[in-house]
């Protein structure tokens, strides 16, 4: 299967061939069980849980979390910077709710990654710009074992000029690079490619990486360009924010009124709170536990203003809760059909 897709890739990038073989690697000459000679560790004084394996038919580099909790990987640096480079190679990834697999592309004596920031999280590649993981639109079929891996010939196409990467998979019936994401960062020279390890590997997972291919070289064509992502709602458009909190001015004109104050012995856990203006009457509602935060017996209970704020009269009891294991908890404040709702949370432990 492995061979099938090797063969499927190259026969749609066939184009590339002129482009310049900048690194490529297969591992089959390399001692297992330790870390392949030629490369280096990221963060100085970190020890990467990345060495080279036995795998049917070769062998592979196998990448597993180690607990530092800095940014931890087995890094190979390019002989000089690059400008655009194609990646490939093949991958397997262990059953995981966490992340599996990470990978990054690094300036030339970089803290951080660049353009390429990828991981497997869920069976889904994804990657990393400034608006958080995004889907890269390839999915991964997750392998069972490390005996019986299954593989997927993975291909990414970035250049240090251009703020979109794009990726593809050897899947039969594959389509090129159909898929165009945000850079991590953009306009840093390409100098190397980091297997990561460290704490951002969940505690079960493995991954398995193999035939890896490099090119370089203006034969290479330019990325297609990603659709940008939304613009971000500003919070705050005054002054820059002091970073200690004690230099932290506070608003004027502002009150500090009680709703409601938990009693030692009765309903003395709350938590939750909900708050809405509706004609001209604020609403509020919390859970209440008699003692412990989700605790049996656990209710909605709320109160109401009609005077802006200033005095919240007469204790709601909103969801009752039960005598049983089932309990009401706090929820949403929301109007509808010119009336008032609360999403009152009902559940069973």
């Amino acid at each position: 299967m492995r061979f099938f897709l090797t063969i499927s890739l190259l026969s749609m990038f066939c184009g590339f061939g002129s482009a310049e073989q900048l690194w490529s690697e297969n591992f089959d000459d390399l001692s297992a069980g330790k870390l392949p000679p030629g490369f280096r560790t990221f963060t100085r004084g970190t020890e990467p849980n990345v060495e080279v394996v036995e795998i049917e038919g070769g062998k592979a580099l196998l990448g597993r979390r180690s607990p530092a909790p800095q940014l931890v990987a087995l890094v190979k640096d390019f002989d000089a910077p690059q400008k655009r480079v194609l990646i490939e190679f093949d991958l397997a990834v262990s059953e995981s709710k966490g992340r599996a697999f990470h990978i990054w592309t690094f300036e030339p004596g970089g803290k951080d990654a660049s353009q390429l920031n990828l991981s497997v999280q869920r069976g889904t590649l994804r990657q990393y710009s400034e608006g958080g993981w995004i889907d890269a639109g390839v999915k991964i079929v997750k392998s069972t074992s490390r005996e019986k891996p299954v593989w997927q010939r993975i291909q990414v196409l970035l250049d240090a000029e251009s703020d979109s990467v794009n990726f593809g998979s050897a899947v039969p019936g594959g389509e090129g690079l159909p898929h165009s994401r945000m850079a991590y960062r953009s306009e840093l020279p390409i100098g190397g490619i980091g297997f990561v390890s460290g704490s951002r590997i969940a505690d079960d997972a493995w991954y398995l990486v193999d035939n890896i291919s490099v090119q370089t070289g203006v034969d290479l064509p330019e990325p297609a360009k990603a659709k940008p992502l939304p613009e971000v709602y500003p919070l705050w458009t005054g002054e820059k924010l002091p970073t200690d909190p004690e230099q932290m001015p506070f608003a004027t004109g502002l009150e500090h009124r009680i709703i409601h104050r938990a009693e030692q012995g009765k309903y003395q856990f709350l938590h939750g709170a909900s708050i809405v203006k509706y004609k001209d009457t604020f609403f509020a509602n919390w859970a209440n536990s008699p003692v412990h935060e989700n605790g049996p017996h656990e209710t909605l209970q709320g109160r109401r203003s009609f005077d802006g704020g200033k005095t919240w009269p007469h204790l709601e009891m909103v969801g009752p809760g039960f005598d049983g294991s089932d309990r009401h908890s706090h929820g949403v404040l929301f109007a509808h059909g010119d009336e008032l709702w609360t999403i009152c949370a009902f559940w069973n432990r």
